[in-house]
């Protein structure tokens, strides 16, 4: 630029700019159009450089991706790619790569070997997603206390089905329990504290959000801190915040959750979580439980392997499980029916029977009847008239006390705890059906 003004200055002094006001006006005019020729120039030395690595860029992907053109294209652009090292042999064209052939489904199915694995049941896989839903108070928290305990210690969840099962080694169990705290679970499993595995983690907390725990799940099963398989286990995923209503937040939840268990298996870790949820309804009545009753977005009923439906029965002490979206469920058409079985050693389940779920549904009045008195296909509630629930068991030891043991009235009230009335308003259907003669 100041060679520019310089030759300027020699024009004008040629043309013997004597006046003082002219030299004046001419350097400012000068050093303008010096300084517009220099933007000119550089600006095209820019473009043209600019250009140059476009065109580079477009040629180098068109060339990686030349299977997708024509045949006649390619035969156009044959040679523009004799530079680049696609193949990884520099100066050779890359060869023509055919779409891979679809099988038939015959030979798919075929040639396909099971490669599922289980833990402690059938409803949950290896790196899998499970749901157990239900209203509050039914027995929700146990069974997956029960699930949980079965997968720190290697062993089968045998209240769940669990045909084909394999038993797996224990693993660690990680527990967010956002319902009950530290002398609520001592009072449940405090009288058999050895009982309980090392394994399994617990903890009470209450989060402002889905990604709240995430971001500890996150921490808990980081490369740096866990290098085995773990499951994740959340009760109550409901009441983790008010976005689980939102269908973009379980998205979102579905993603983080994938993503965490595609980088595991990356390290050959298998996380697999279970997620305890309410239902919308305080109560389930007389009709049979299904997935629309699982609180929350629809969303959350769609990405879990499968959903366990648990719900109460007219029959005392005992409650269905019923599953969902299990492809490896023996029963599709029953439901598991599961006794309360108390605190000892700690508070679980057992299974009974598979049973037709219409024949162990509430009673829209709530009553209930004995598991005898089921077997026997009795529909009357067992109850006096003070609503005090007795059993057939107390009517026919009512009874042999009386007839066998000669006990007198007043003894056998006493014995059995059972009212004479009561006795004989029941003991009548009893007859009728040949239980006592």
């Amino acid at each position: 630029m100041a060679s520019i003004g310089f030759h300027f200055w020699k024009i004008g002094a040629w043309f013997r700019i004597s006046n003082e006001e002219a030299r004046e006006a001419a350097v400012p005019a000068l050093f303008v159009v010096s300084t517009v020729v220099f933007a000119g120039i550089s600006g095209k030395l820019i473009y043209d450089k600019v250009k140059a690595g476009i065109d580079s860029q477009l040629d180098e992907d068109k060339c990686k991706h030349k299977f997708y053109y024509s045949r006649e294209q390619k035969a156009d652009n044959k040679g523009e790619c004799s530079n680049n090292d696609n193949d990884g042999v520099s100066g050779k064209e890359p060869e023509d790569k055919e779409p891979e052939q679809m099988l038939s489904l015959k030979t798919v199915v075929t040639s396909t070997k099971e490669s599922v694995t289980f833990l402690a049941t059938n409803v949950l896989r290896l790196g899998g997603v499970l749901v157990i839903f239900g209203p509050k108070g039914v027995g929700k928290s146990t069974l997956t206390m029960m699930l949980g305990l079965a997968i720190a210690e290697g062993e089968l969840c045998d209240v769940l089905p669990v045909d084909d099962v394999v038993k797996q080694s224990p693993q660690i169990v990680f527990y967010y329990d956002l319902e009950m705290v530290d002398s609520q679970m001592k009072a449940r499993y405090g009288n058999k504290p050895e009982l309980l595995p090392e394994n399994l983690k617990w903890k009470y907390k209450l989060f402002n959000s889905v990604y709240d725990w995430l971001d500890d799940v996150e921490y808990q099963t980081s490369s740096s801190r866990l290098n085995e398989n773990a499951t994740i286990i959340i009760d109550n995923i409901t009441k983790c915040g008010t976005g689980l209503t939102q269908p973009d937040v379980v998205t979102k939840m579905t993603k983080r959750i994938n993503t965490m268990q595609t980088e595991a298996e990356k390290r050959g870790i298998h996380l697999s979580f279970v997620f305890v949820a309410h239902t919308t309804q305080l109560e389930q009545k007389d009709k049979p439980i299904s997935t629309n009753d699982l609180a929350g977005s629809a969303n959350l009923g769609n990405f879990p392997d499968a959903i366990v439906g648990v719900s109460r029965t007219k029959i005392e002490k005992h409650i269905l499980a019923k599953v969902f979206n299990n492809r490896n469920y023996p029963e599709p058409g029953k439901v598991l029916l599961l006794e309360n079985l108390g605190t000892s050693p700690n508070l679980s389940f057992g299974r009974k029977d598979w049973v037709e779920e219409g024949k162990v549904l509430p009673n829209k009045n709530g009553k209930t009847i004995s598991y005898s008195c089921h077997l026997k296909g009795c529909a009357n509630p067992v109850h006096n008239g003070h609503k005090k629930k007795y059993t057939d068991e107390q009517v026919e030891e009512f009874d042999r006390l009386v007839n066998e043991e000669k006990y007198t009235y007043k003894e056998a009230e006493e014995k059995v705890g059972m009212p004479y009335q009561t006795y004989q308003k029941r003991r009548k259907p009893l007859l009728e059906e040949g239980t006592i003669e």
